[in-house]
């Protein structure tokens, strides 16, 4: 008997080992049926979703954008007391058109995949101060003002859509920036050296991916 007790304490004691070494202890406890077979779940740590810190919206440009996880995750956006269901998606850019609403809201994400929780938008850090991520909706005097530049600036310069995107950024409006830049560099393709402005504004909305696909477009034809 008291062999056993050895030879069991011993067993847990291995037991306990392996587990601890296991670089996904959840998942090593995990069978199929009662075979020794592992299965896998999802690594949360490698699935960290970013947004911009602060963004303005308005009428004309109403959406919020971030990277897409994968096309196994559906999304629950929260922005103030509005909630939108976001579906699975192939591409690259998750992007949600957002009703107007008053003021600053604050913004959180949920991801699911199967109706599970996966993972959720941190915090934004502030030297040590989590602070929630939040987006602005343009008033109307705001508005007014800007469609006045919006006509001047179209009129004065034959560049007008990379003028308005500059000004765009100033206002925070980094969505709608991305948008005027991506339609200059369509409209001029030869022109590929302004193609670090719309560059800036991805890495301001933490759109790594296609910011990373487009980069490495660029650097090559860069080279030519």
């Amino acid at each position: 008997m008291r062999k056993l007790g050895i030879l069991f304490i011993l067993g847990i004691f291995c037991c306990s080992l392996l587990i601890a070494k296991a670089k996904d202890p959840i998942s090593f406890l995990i069978h199929n049926k009662g075979k020794n077979t592992i299965l896998k779940k999802t690594n949360t740590d490698e699935l960290k979703l970013e947004l911009a810190r602060h963004v303005v919206l308005s009428d004309e440009h109403p959406s919020l954008v971030w990277d897409n996880l994968g096309n196994r995750f559906n999304y629950e956006l929260t922005v103030g007391s509005s909630k939108y269901m976001v579906p699975p998606s192939n591409e690259d850019t998750v992007s949600v058109k957002i009703k107007p609403f008053q003021n600053t809201a604050a913004v959180s994400i949920k991801v699911f995949r199967d109706s599970k929780l996966i993972t959720e938008l941190a915090p934004c850090g502030n030297r040590g101060f989590p602070k929630k991520h939040s987006v602005r909706w343009m008033t109307d005097s705001e508005t007014e003002m800007f469609n006045q530049v919006l006509q001047t600036r179209s009129r004065d310069h034959s560049g007008n859509l990379l003028m308005i995107g500059n000004y765009l950024e100033q206002k925070e409006m980094w969505v709608a920036a991305m948008n005027y830049y991506q339609q200059y560099l369509t409209d001029n393709p030869d022109e590929i050296e302004m193609a670090p402005y719309l560059f800036r504004v991805y890495k301001k909305l933490k759109l790594k991916k296609i910011y990373h696909k487009e980069l490495t477009i660029w650097v090559t034809a860069m080279k030519e």
